[in-house]
């Protein structure tokens, strides 16, 4: 609902934010540190191309998690 409302601007912020935190995710489990991945999430919502971060996020997710 955020989203429609402001126009996609928060999706844009949601994405940022979820990319900082599995960033920090990955720094306290000591596996690899994907540092772009906020700017990345950032660029591509801006560009239209959301189901793309979600994807890519829900692969730093998985590799975590294993």
């Amino acid at each position: 609902l955020l989203t429609i409302i402001t126009c996609g601007i928060y999706n844009m912020y949601i994405q940022y934010v979820l990319g900082k935190a599995l960033m920090e995710g990955q720094a306290a489990q000591g596996a690899r540190v994907n540092e772009s991945l906020p700017i990345l999430g950032l660029l591509l919502a801006i560009f239209g191309l959301g189901i793309v971060v979600m994807a890519i996020e829900q692969n730093e997710i998985n590799t975590l998690c294993e």
